[in-house]
């Protein structure tokens, strides 16, 4: 009996680590993909400047502040939940950019909230090129990264729901090397931010922005992705195993 009992510690044991191991283990998949080598079929009201350039085959923007002007896809019908973790990744590349534009590419809301939305803007301001991260309200700025006109960016955000921190790595797509990292841990987000893509508000009206300045850029490579809150199988499969393993230990017994 006493060989027994050992052995019924050591095997639960081993599925008690089983399990924990996966638990610990996010189940991701790819929500929404696109390298632009056929025309997404964003929504947008402005089809001149905002497009699909089969070209290069990738994504094109002019923007111009007082325009109000915006190009997504609605995330929302793939089941994406932005209070789940999740992955956001687009290539960037700035071809011209005048003093107060920025080229605002992200997550928003059915209404178009500029005030809770979840983007990276690249942008030139007194302090220069600069890259800025807003999440809901909350911002992070580097005024040291000077970004350069005609040189591919690859962007990765990052969403972790458990401890709410929102990361931004910033990569030159050519040398791979690290250009800026941004972080910020924003109030919960919105639960309809599933309006995917570029926008650009009014501003008209603000005494710090020049309304007829233009931002000029291409988008690449995009993928979202999400974390799945559903547990592995295999840890469903080892609670069942240490469930039916107690029950032939108090048999034996």
């Amino acid at each position: 009996m006493r060989r027994l009992s050992s052995l019924f510690v050591i095997v639960a044991a081993c599925i008690a680590a089983m399990i924990a191991t996966q638990a610990s283990a996010e189940t991701w998949q790819t929500v929404y993909q696109t390298d632009f080598s056929s025309d997404p079929g964003w929504t947008t009201g402005d089809p001149t400047n905002l497009r699909w350039d089969p070209a290069p085959g990738t994504f094109h923007a002019h923007i111009i502040n007082q325009n109000n002007s915006k190009a997504y896809n609605n995330v929302s019908v793939v089941g994406f939940n932005p209070n789940q973790s999740w992955d956001l990744k687009f290539d960037e590349i700035i071809n011209s950019c005048d003093w107060s534009a920025g080229a605002d590419f992200g997550l928003f809301d059915s209404n178009f909230d500029y005030s809770t939305a979840t983007f990276l803007s690249p942008n030139y301001s007194d302090a220069g090129h600069n890259e800025n991260l807003t999440a809901n309200g909350t911002q992070a700025f580097n005024n040291n990264a000077n970004w350069s006109l005609g040189t591919w960016y690859h962007n990765e955000m990052q969403y972790d729901a458990t401890t709410d921190l929102l990361t931004m790595s910033i990569t030159d797509r050519d040398t791979g090397s690290l250009f800026c990292y941004l972080q910020v841990t924003p109030p919960i987000l919105p639960n309809d931010l599933t309006m995917f893509g570029a926008y650009r508000p009014g501003m008209v009206g603000n005494p710090g922005v020049s309304p007829t300045a233009s931002v000029d850029y291409n988008i690449d490579n995009v993928a979202l992705s999400q974390a799945s809150p559903e547990p592995p199988t295999l840890v469903l499969l080892g609670i069942g195993a240490l469930g039916l393993l107690g029950w032939t230990w108090r048999r034996r017994r």
